[in-house]
């Protein structure tokens, strides 16, 4: 994964979160941990990062920061992070190879570029995906080829994008760090909250909708406002926000932008009276 303290609290990267904490954790328990990431990221355990001086090179051109580029221009982002990634993987096997780890465990949401090259590690590597395998083109045309790997899936849910004998070496759920967050047994509001990508397959219209017709068929008093909480995308991306929720904005539904902070998040879900997942996907359920 492309983390780098610059992006991380500025991006929904679900994925990132949890590294960050599957490490933390880890060596709490009194594993020796390093962290292989393309760029410096907020951790307690040792941080092995890539050269990122010809990246920074091509950002100091165009006078643009890694979310600038991302943004105006995610191709070029995305050739050049992949090609830092697969320097990122090179290194933690090569470290493998040396002794100096006993265990490589690759997040593969972009390093899929791994698959190929775990053969000619001399140590055991394990490999866990946050996405479902079939979700992506991309995914549908590996992952399946490698299915003698070790793998680890975070929900039995997920498994059902591979085939059959797969090799899982197990099955690990997500979890969040209890400190952070506080249930709320007594909200004050009255409001659904949706949180998370704003994309058709997270399925937000079907909240919006479920919302209205609720409201439709209720008393006032039993009515209730749906909150939006996330990001959704410029260019070609953007057409679902633009056609199927943007329209729908305002009364009953309100759209409250990208929620950053663990605190924003606590208020926005501790307040809520319910959180609506309605995904039309296989929803792996990785965050």
């Amino acid at each position: 994964m492309f983390m780098h303290e610059e992006i991380l609290p500025r991006v929904i990267f679900s994925p990132g979160k949890l590294a960050l904490n599957l490490a933390e954790g880890l060596q709490r328990l009194g594993a020796e941990v390093t962290l292989f990431t393309p760029g410096p990221v907020p951790t307690r355990v040792r941080n092995v990062t890539a050269d990122l001086s010809y990246f920074e090179r091509e950002l100091a051109g165009r006078e643009d920061s890694y979310l600038d580029l991302l943004k105006k221009h995610p191709l070029t982002f995305i050739t050049l992070a992949r090609q830092v990634q697969s320097e990122v993987v090179a290194g933690a096997l090569a470290a493998a190879n040396r002794g100096e780890v006993d265990v490589v465990h690759i997040y593969t949401n972009e390093e899929d570029v791994a698959l190929p090259f775990v053969q000619f590690c001399s140590r055991p590597v394990v490999l866990t995906h946050h996405d479902p395998f079939n979700f992506l083109v991309k995914y549908k045309n590996v992952f399946p080829k490698y299915k003698d790997l070790n793998w680890i899936s975070l929900s039995l849910a997920q498994r059902r994008g591979m085939p059959q004998d797969t090799n899982w070496a197990g099955n690990v759920y997500h979890g969040l760090d209890e400190a952070e967050f506080e249930p709320n047994f007594e909200p004050k509001e009255r409001y659904l909250a949706y949180l998370g990508r704003i994309i058709e397959p997270k399925g937000v219209h079907l909240a919006i909708a479920a919302v209205k017709q609720w409201n439709a068929a209720v008393r006032p008093e039993q009515r209730y406002q749906l909150k939006i909480a996330g990001k959704h995308y410029a260019g070609r991306k953007d057409q679902y926000w633009h056609e199927r929720i943007e329209p729908e904005l305002g009364g009953e539904v309100e759209y409250v932008g990208f929620v950053k902070t663990v605190a924003e998040k606590q208020a926005f879900l501790g307040e809520a009276q319910a959180l609506l997942v309605p995904s039309v996907f296989e929803e792996p359920f990785g965050l």
